[in-house]
């Protein structure tokens, strides 16, 4: 599954931060325009151990979504069980 954010060029506002990592991806991949998949890829190969973090915690929060979403459907089929009866 492709996310077509993920490809998307950002313009306009850039912070400090944004604008050193831009320049920075863009001189690696040797282009002015950069996405933040290309972003990505340099962060994953270069400090592997920030986007963990987020990966993780990603996880965990869609685990933790999926697990209420479950609970909540066995509640609403228990409720109409029980109306049912």
């Amino acid at each position: 599954m492709e996310n077509p954010l993920i490809a998307t060029i950002k313009k306009g506002g850039p912070s400090h931060l944004k604008k050193h990592i831009v320049d920075y991806v863009g001189s690696l991949y040797n282009q002015e325009d950069v996405t933040v998949e290309m972003v990505a890829a340099v962060l994953a190969s270069e400090f592997p151990e920030f986007l963990f973090v987020y990966a993780q915690e990603n996880f965990i929060r869609g685990y933790e979504t999926g697990v209420s979403d479950s609970l909540m459907f066995e509640e609403e089929i228990g409720a109409d069980d029980a109306a049912t009866k």
